[in-house]
């Protein structure tokens, strides 16, 4: 029984992950056609601000469930898309780099890496 829930639980994940790197282009994508939010800039809290754009919002909601399975793996580490959009929006203040520029960059290195 644990045996399959633990297939159930990788295939899971492995759905997850795509769908996590497809909504993350379509953010960036978003935010790089000028639409401010994804990387929340002067935004102090962690959840999504009511007017972030939606493909930002659903990113939001398919990270949770992503860190839930990866939990429930016991995985040490975080999804590398997600742990860099961390890394990236927890940058700030008046130097940082605007969110079309971060965007831009972020996409840039998607395409390497894939």
């Amino acid at each position: 029984m644990a045996i399959r829930r633990t297939e159930r639980l990788e295939r899971e994940w492995e759905i997850l992950k795509v769908s996590y790197l497809e909504a993350l282009i379509a953010a960036l994508e978003d935010c790089a056609s000028g639409r401010q939010g994804l990387f929340r800039q002067g935004v102090g809290f962690l959840r999504p601000a009511p007017d972030m754009p939606q493909t930002a919002s659903r990113l939001s909601a398919l990270g949770d469930e992503l860190e839930l399975v990866r939990r429930e793996l016991g995985h040490a580490q975080p999804f590398e898309p997600m742990r860099r959009l961390a890394l990236l929006r927890q940058r700030g203040g008046c130097d940082a780099r605007g969110e079309e520029r971060l965007a831009q960059n972020f996409l840039s290195e998607l395409a390497i890496s894939e």
